[in-house]
């Protein structure tokens, strides 16, 4: 599926680009900005697509969004399910995807979001593609 990981003490959100849909393998644009936040979002593209303009347009998602986000806001990450409902969690960092686990880990032993989702993409075959990030407050940047 994907990778996405934040940190609070780097003011970073990272993602892999990779996305799979019916046999085809794409690179997509899985981060999002706000004032003062951003956001990564794990799903199928057509479920990313359909939850961020629910948030863009500050509107109500019709039916079911089967999508997991990560939101990186200064003092705090936050996770929304698919309905806008959004929980803060207590950890300093966190990720999403497919390969979580590797990527937390990864930030647990002291790495950088974008390192974190380097290495999770040497461990999970989901994640893959450039990957990008974004700092709190910044523009976009692409690592490779």
């Amino acid at each position: 599926m994907t990778t996405i990981a934040a940190s609070i003490d780097h003011q970073m959100i990272a993602a892999d680009s990779r996305c799979s849909t019916e046999g085809w393998m794409f690179d997509v644009h899985k981060l999002r900005q706000g004032p003062q936040t951003a956001f990564g979002a794990a799903g199928t593209w057509e479920q990313i697509l359909k939850f961020y303009s629910a948030l863009e347009k500050n509107g109500e998602i019709e039916g079911e969004c089967d999508v997991t986000v990560l939101e990186l806001r200064k003092d705090s990450i936050w996770v929304y399910d698919g309905n806008l409902l959004a929980f803060p969690i207590k950890q300093r960092f966190w990720a999403i995807g497919t390969g979580a686990p590797y990527a937390i880990a990864a930030m647990h032993l002291g790495k950088t979001p974008v390192e974190a989702v380097e290495i999770a993409s040497h461990y999970d075959p989901a994640t893959g593609g450039p990957i990008e990030h974004i700092r709190v407050g910044n523009v976009r940047t692409k690592n490779k």
